[in-house]
């Protein structure tokens, strides 16, 4: 890796805390800040998420990135390095007083992003079901709140926010110095499919009648391994894919139509292996928004690609698991299972347990369509793109302001 110290360009952080995947690198931006700018990657997994080495995916090759195994390798790169900016993809966690303090003290400007986020239940919400189905949960996080206090940690206001649509603003991005409404990473990505800039379909299953289900890893447990979470046993997971691969076979015999499988990004598994744990059906990798631009119907637990069904109008089914991993799901994933209900508020759409009869695979079906237009409007202006979205490349704007205020130092 060159010495960014000795380039005349602006260096920019990336503070990332998920796989760096393909998907990872673009969403990150990092193909189009290289353009302009000096990119580094500070991979803070080892350091932060507890269950990382467990964690299988192809990582993506790109020669400018750190491993931070430790709080004191953090600080020694950010010492040695001193980048000018740095956009903290970790989200908000114990350990964001410590990084933004270190980021202050040797003065790299914080920018954050909320250009991803999905509907969040309301804090009385996740207090009542964690009450009623974890309550160790519950006391450990208020235990960390009031730690919180008792330290007087204050979240320092970011120097840029990126954001979204109109739930983008929360407590952190809304103090920021500067917000730039750039939109989110999927609405640029269907601009590109609607425009015929990205790679397209093959024509003859564009042409088909089918069924999308965006695989979200949820039985993988990507997620949960990250985070060294507890998660499914072998069995239930065995038994999450029949249910599922049932869930399909009605969804054919009552729609004609073949389900297809939009693959998730950041688990790494052997093709047929993967297409097996569907019935052998057509699994997709990296066309989830050109899948959706041609479906009838979109499947899905939880996922920022909704965005797509949502963009282009197409009928949602929001499944919840059986009923079994559903008790499992309640009590570790809780905010999680209220984000599908949440889904399926804000869009209007039907919630569906995969163990269900065939006549509620029906009712589903039918309560799906016609899509609810003024719902789905709702949800672009909040969670895709608002009124002040620049319609520009997603990193454009940013990147213009950078230099703007390169040149004034």
């Amino acid at each position: 890796m060159n010495d960014p110290k000795l380039s005349q360009k602006p260096l920019i952080a990336i503070l990332l805390g998920a796989p760096f995947t393909e998907q990872n690198y673009k969403r990150t931006g990092v193909p189009y800040l290289k353009e302009s700018f000096d990119v580094i990657v500070l991979d803070c997994n080892p350091w932060l998420r507890v269950g990382f080495q467990k964690l299988s995916f192809i990582e993506y090759n790109y020669p400018s990135i750190i491993k931070i195994n430790t709080s004191d390798d953090f600080v020694k790169i950010i010492v040695k390095l001193q980048p000018k900016y740095a956009i903290d993809f970790l989200g908000l966690g114990e350990y964001t007083f410590f990084i933004q303090n270190i980021l202050q003290t040797y003065g790299v400007r914080i920018v954050l992003q909320r250009t991803g986020t999905l509907p969040t239940p309301s804090r009385i919400k996740i207090f009542l079901a964690l009450l009623k189905n974890n309550p160790p949960q519950l006391w450990q996080r208020l235990s960390k709140k009031i730690g919180q206090k008792q330290k007087k940690w204050k979240i320092i206001a970011p120097h840029i926010a990126l954001v979204a649509g109109r739930k983008s603003l929360d407590r952190q991005t809304l103090t920021a110095e500067k917000k730039l409404w750039i939109g989110s990473q999927d609405y640029y990505t269907y601009k590109m499919v609607e425009s015929n800039l990205a790679q397209t379909l093959d024509r003859n299953v564009a042409r088909s009648n089918y069924i999308v289900f965006i695989d979200s890893g949820i039985a993988l447990g990507s997620d949960a391994i990250l985070l060294g979470l507890p998660y499914f046993s072998q069995n239930q997971i065995d038994n999450y894919y029949i249910s599922l691969q049932n869930a399909f076979d009605i969804f054919e015999k009552i729609t004609g139509w073949s389900v297809k499988v939009a693959a998730h990004s950041s688990v790494k598994v052997i093709e047929e292996k993967y297409r097996n744990l569907f019935g052998r059906r057509d699994v997709y990798d990296g066309m989830t928004a050109q899948l959706i631009q041609h479906s009838q119907l979109v499947l899905s637990h939880a996922s920022t690609a909704l965005s797509y069904a949502v963009l282009w109008e197409k009928p949602i089914i929001l499944l919840m698991m059986s009923k079994d991993l559903d008790l499992f799901a309640k009590k570790y994933f809780t905010i999680e299972t209220l984000i599908i209900n949440q889904l399926s508020i804000e869009l209007d759409g039907p919630l569906l347990f995969l163990e269900a009869h065939e006549r509620e695979y029906l009712k589903a079906y039918q309560k799906s369509k016609p899509v609810n237009r003024e719902k789905y409007a709702e949800y672009v202006d909040n969670y895709i793109r608002s009124k002040e979205t620049v319609e520009e490349s997603i990193w454009q704007e940013f990147s213009s302001l950078v230099k703007q205020e390169q040149m004034l130092l």
